[in-house]
């Protein structure tokens, strides 16, 4: 399933290079990909029974949906707004896995073991938090680069940055 999705990837890419709609849609859809991976994860964290059920597949579906992104975002034949896009999608979605790691809230029946679940749900977040820092800074070297600096983009890519590289790092958004 995945090497068909990886060709479909590249298939869409190819023919759609001089479509830019397509190109959108198909980042669009794999945001929402990455984002219905987010709240499968978020469910099985929530699940009062910590069978985690959801919690391997929606880390899976995140991961897929963010390595199409990446390559998306590395396609020169696209424009440069369309791989900013793909790259800052890339980065949402591995920002929300990582914080819904960090934000999980351990159960009070839990209370004897929480300082032990909450370490492993931080360590959890650490792969995450990574490819998130990655995926912000490769979005505002993209856009610098490409000098598309839609204001709105901008600010989600130097806030992005600024929380995963240092507040001195966006005193120059392309500096």
């Amino acid at each position: 399933m995945k090497g068909k999705h990886a060709i479909l990837l590249v298939a869409c890419a190819t023919a759609c290079a001089a479509e830019a709609p397509r190109v959108q849609e198909e980042i669009d859809r794999l945001d929402r990909a990455a984002s219905h991976g987010v709240a499968a994860v978020r469910r099985a964290l929530s699940d009062p029974s910590l069978e985690f059920s959801e919690l391997g597949s929606g880390v899976e579906t995140i991961e897929i949906a963010a390595r199409a992104l990446r390559s998306l975002s590395e396609d020169d034949r696209i424009s440069g707004s369309a791989r900013v896009s793909a790259t800052l999608a890339e980065a949402r979605a591995y920002d929300d896995l990582a914080l819904t790691f960090e934000s999980t809230d351990t159960r009070q029946e839990l209370a004897v073991h929480r300082d032990v679940i909450e370490e492993i749900f931080r360590e959890k977040a650490i792969p995450a938090r990574m490819a998130a820092r990655d995926a912000y800074v490769r979005a505002r070297a993209l856009a610098c680069r490409t000098g598309y600096a839609e204001p709105a983009t901008m600010l989600e890519i130097l806030d992005g940055v600024s929380r995963y590289v240092s507040e001195d790092a966006v005193r120059e958004p392309c500096g």
